[in-house]
């Protein structure tokens, strides 16, 4: 059950920064402040701390969610050199939301989607979504990026145990992650999942 799991718990809390270290902190920040502003795309940030934790998924999604949520609370994110260096992930609207946010719940809801049960890790995104709604107000982009998080981690773990990673893919390349599935589509523009 996900509400035993201590991972969902150093989740919910913002804490696996400090409880949770996997010693790679260090050299990805120190990669990462290497990129321009505003270029670091999400596969950036996965390959870095995939070659930081030679191949191993869990550490890597880890690593990449405790840089990114080292300070969840601060108040002048703005500022924050790591900040300046993550592009917008969203190419469907104007730069709108909390970006440092959407950044670390891609990466905290696709590890844990890798541990738990899909249903389980959709459930999470979808309770710290409507969270959020409470507590912060309304976030578009937090609530596409815990959907697609969980959709991800789950979709990854597939792969990953199919061993489908070893093939390579069949895509240009274009990094815009966050376009609308026109096959998720309904009639009313709405997306279906």
């Amino acid at each position: 059950m996900f509400f035993r799991s201590k991972i969902f718990l150093l989740l919910a809390c913002g804490w696996t920064s400090r409880y949770a270290v996997t010693g790679q902190e260090a050299a990805l920040t120190e990669r990462i402040l290497k990129y321009p502003d505003k270029k670091l795309q999400l596969h950036h940030m996965f390959q870095e701390s995939y070659v930081l934790n030679k191949g191993n998924l869990y550490l890597t999604l880890l690593t990449a969610e405790n840089v990114l949520a080292g300070d969840p609370y601060r108040v002048d994110r703005d500022n924050d050199p790591i900040q300046k260096k993550l592009a917008y992930l969203r190419h469907d609207s104007i730069e709108m939301g909390d970006n440092y946010g959407a950044w670390y719940h891609f990466f905290g809801i696709s590890m844990y989607a890798l541990i738990r049960a899909g249903v389980v890790s959709r459930a999470v995104a979808e309770i710290e979504s409507l969270g959020s709604l409470f507590l912060e107000g309304k976030d578009k982009q937090e609530d596409y990026i815990n959907r697609y998080g969980a959709i991800f981690g789950r979709k990854f773990k597939k792969m990953f145990n199919a061993g489908d990673w070893a093939k390579p893919l069949a895509l240009d390349d274009r990094t815009d992650y966050m376009l609308p599935n026109p096959a998720l589509q309904n009639t009313s523009g709405v997306e279906k999942h």
